[in-house]
């Protein structure tokens, strides 16, 4: 009976123990491994967010002009300074002036009949190709001083002129009316040579001549029209709104001037200015002025 009693307790304790073994997951010689730190949580790397690309502001988009419309006023072309002297007093915000003394503003007109002044837009973000096809500078203006004096003694209409807005620096194109049809060409610059050939050096005598086909002793509309590699003078008349006086094309180092029927009048070099600028001269004659403008097209 005890042996039976011994053998039963004996199964039982193999029994409890294989039991315990197999839930530990451990053979019963095996060690059993100290708990393991977790590893570290790594800081993540922030991503950089890349900034918004700017999208880029589109430039105007300029009204189509054909070779035939170039260089020609247009109708509907955009106004960036007016002044018509209606109110008694010039706009110094959009213009400025030489000699202010010697200017008179008075019947809605400027008047400038002694010694010599000058008006010129401050508008300066030319951008031929980019803000407009071309720029135009016109004046309404009658001459009454009537003496035979030399051809600076004149109403000047400039394009491309220097900063001081005058004749007597370099750089400029100029058409000098009096009050009769002849009109004196200032090509610019320091190189004017005479019919010898020889270099001219004041510069009051750098100049040709062409014919108007009315004087302006009577009011009339001058503009000028600058394309970039032209400038166009017109005048207005009795039959024709816009008559051409001269074109004159820059060629590289060559300016070329052609008058009204496309003969070539004058070929010389350019030294003309780059950048697009406008004036009006007046140098010791008796003019008036009305409605100065500049255009953008």
């Amino acid at each position: 009976m005890k042996k039976t009693l011994v053998v039963i307790l004996l199964i039982v304790s193999i029994t409890l123990v294989f039991t315990a073994c197999k839930d530990t997951g451990n053979k019963p010689n095996d060690k059993v491994n100290a708990t393991a730190t977790p590893a570290a949580t790594e800081t993540p790397v922030a991503t950089a967010t890349p900034e918004p690309t700017a999208t880029p502001v589109p430039g105007p988009t300029l009204k189509p002009l054909s070779e035939e419309e170039k260089g020609k006023p247009q109708k509907d072309a955009e106004i960036i300074a007016i002044e018509d002297f209606d109110d008694g007093t010039i706009d110094y915000d959009n213009f400025q002036t030489k000699s202010d003394e010697n200017i008179v503003i008075k019947d809605g007109e400027m008047h400038i009949e002694t010694v010599w002044a000058a008006i010129a837009p401050l508008y300066e973000d030319y951008g031929i190709g980019t803000k407009h096809n071309q720029y135009e500078w016109s004046s309404d203006v009658y001459i009454t001083h009537k003496m035979g004096d030399a051809p600076h003694v004149a109403y000047w209409v400039g394009a491309r002129v220097p900063k001081e807005a005058t004749a007597d620096y370099p750089g400029g194109f100029w058409l000098a009316f009096n009050y009769s049809k002849t009109v004196y060409v200032y090509p610019g610059g320091n190189n004017f040579k005479d019919q010898n050939g020889n270099l001219v050096e004041s510069w009051a005598a750098k100049c040709f001549s062409i014919k108007a086909p009315e004087d302006f002793t009577t009011k009339h509309k001058v503009t000028v029209v600058d394309t970039g590699d032209a400038l166009y003078y017109y005048m207005n008349t009795a039959t024709e709104e816009n008559y051409l006086l001269l074109k004159v094309e820059f060629d590289g180092a060559d300016l070329i001037c052609y008058g009204n029927d496309g003969t070539q009048v004058f070929a010389g070099e350019n030294v003309v200015n780059e950048i697009p600028a406008f004036s009006i001269f007046s140098h010791r004659s008796k003019t008036h002025t009305d409605n100065v403008v500049l255009k953008g097209y």
